[in-house]
């Protein structure tokens, strides 16, 4: 099987970030192959160039739209398993041994933690603008349909930022149904739509995978680091 890390880049800036993340791989003593897709090559990679309409709307920090692109990357990756990886990461320790998830598994994706340690559930999210401020005027709307999706149960809050996957019909179908979702509101954020994708395609296997596979507040266990909320890859 062949594993291999993609990445999604667009303008200098996002060329910079996915540069000094993949410098991490390389000091974390990792070698593996690794794509990039978008409109500008990155060093050490193998480009794809992205031949859709570029996903920005508008101008400013949230003019980028990841959900017109990171659900086409199960169709665009030349891997059959792949670790997809935001711009923004950084590389703390080995992540190779998450490829074993997909031997039992088609999509591992971590779950956010709040800066107290306790897990973030969706129908949390936005509830406090200091810790997760709404990205648009439909935010809180997608919200709630997410968690009327969900039900009476409660769902973590995954991010995107980190992804597992491997290359299978249903991977395809899922990614599809998260396109699918993502279009209803076709905003900043593709992270709701992912969970309603769970909920309507319930035949994939999910593996959610602790925050330390993508973190944003740092311990000495912490795996895949992630600068979540700076925007510096999704602006130009």
């Amino acid at each position: 099987m062949t594993n291999g890390i993609i990445y999604i880049a667009f303008g200098e800036n996002a060329q910079r970030e996915a540069g000094n993340s993949i410098a991490s791989i390389h000091g974390a003593g990792v070698s593996i192959p690794i794509a990039s897709v978008g409109d500008i090559e990155i060093a050490d990679t193998t480009f794809i160039k992205w031949d859709n309409p570029p996903p920005f709307c508008g101008n400013g920090n949230l003019s980028f739209r990841a959900g017109e692109v990171k659900p086409f990357l199960a169709k665009l990756t030349p891997f059959e398993n792949t670790l997809y990886l935001d711009a923004d990461t950084t590389i703390r320790k080995d992540f190779t041994v998450g490829f074993d998830y997909l031997k039992d598994n088609d999509v591992c994706v971590a779950y956010h933690v709040k800066p107290n340690g306790k897990t973030w559930f969706v129908d949390e999210i936005f509830s406090n603008p200091r810790l997760s401020a709404p990205v648009s005027d439909r935010s809180i709307e997608e919200r709630d349909l997410t968690q009327k999706m969900i039900g009476d149960k409660r769902m973590p809050f995954i991010n995107t930022g980190v992804i597992f996957f491997r290359a299978s019909k249903i991977t395809r179908i899922f990614f599809e149904t998260w396109y699918r979702e993502w279009k209803v509101f076709s905003g900043w954020d593709e992270q709701m739509a992912f969970h309603r994708a769970i909920c309507r395609c319930q035949e994939a296997k999910i593996l959610l995978l602790p925050p330390i596979w993508n973190q944003k507040y740092e311990n000495k266990d912490t795996i895949i680091s992630h600068r979540m909320g700076k925007k510096s890859a999704r602006k130009e």
